[in-house]
């Protein structure tokens, strides 16, 4: 299946899953889109006087946005829980910048974001959306480090794909303080990788040829027979969500508007988590 949004978004993160709702932040339109199919979607416009206009995360009941560019060395946090009126939750010294390249990962009640401005990844987190802790440097490299992914309780390092140097998949059990290699070359041919996420089956990573890759320990990584979508670049710029049992692809493609679904009869995928 694919069909085209009603909403452009050049940072497919930014869908989220609330429940068994897709939900999209519009800081173009000042709008919240949802859908419960992917397909039908309805908005509502915001009510001010604060709108979110850059990264957004779902934790603790709330869609929360973070932002450090407006003024330097400050952190404004906003929040909502109708994801349509947004409160001015604080404004305080920010820990580190926060930019949108970051990846947020939920674990539990605490929200991490992984920082890779620097040559290592740094990593802070959150239990209540404002106190954050103190910045750790890691021992990763943030040139290795594609995707993080929350797999069986426990964190995965997944690599870029289009690089001949970095390789190796990472796990980490102690909330992304300190990391284990698990292979030091996860036997993917060398091809920019769109997006990685868990699924009952284990990690499945989709790629810029359109290959969808899956492994159950990080180490062993295994090409599935599905049809594949046409065109070089209709998967490019998008994201892998899930909704109840199926899988998305959301927000890519040249024109950042396809989705697809990964139906049935491209063979079982499990559960998406």
């Amino acid at each position: 299946m694919t069909t085209l949004l009603p909403f452009t978004s050049y940072y497919s993160k930014n869908v989220l899953r609330v429940g068994e709702t897709l939900l999209y932040p519009d800081a173009s339109q000042l709008k919240t889109w949802t859908s419960a199919d992917g397909v039908t979607w309805s908005s509502a416009n915001w009510v001010g006087p604060y709108y979110p206009i850059g990264q957004v995360a779902y934790f603790n009941g709330y869609v929360w946005w973070w932002d450090t560019e407006s003024e330097p060395g400050v952190l404004t946090t906003l929040k909502s829980a109708d994801f349509i009126n947004w409160a001015l939750e604080a404004n305080q010294e920010a820990p580190i910048d926060f930019i949108w390249s970051d990846m947020v990962v939920v674990q539990g009640g605490v929200l991490r974001r992984f920082n890779k401005a620097s040559t290592y990844v740094k990593t802070y987190s959150t239990t209540n959306g404002t106190a954050w802790s103190s910045v750790v440097d890691t021992s990763l490299l943030s040139a290795s480090v594609a995707r993080i992914v929350l797999y069986a309780g426990s964190l995965y390092a997944i690599p870029p794909g289009n690089s001949t140097v970095y390789k190796s998949v990472y796990r980490s059990d102690d909330g992304g303080l300190t990391w284990t290699q698990l292979t030091s070359n996860w036997g993917v041919p060398t091809v920019t990788l769109i997006d990685c996420i868990a699924t009952s089956e284990g990690l499945l990573a989709v790629f810029s040829d359109n290959e969808t890759w899956t492994s159950a320990d990080g180490i062993t990584w295994i090409k599935k027979n599905y049809t594949l979508p046409t065109g070089i670049n209709v998967m490019r710029n998008g994201a892998l969500i899930s909704l109840g049992s199926d899988l998305f692809m959301i927000c890519c493609g040249t024109s950042y508007r396809n989705i697809f679904k990964l139906v049935t009869n491209s063979g079982p995928v499990g559960v998406p988590l």
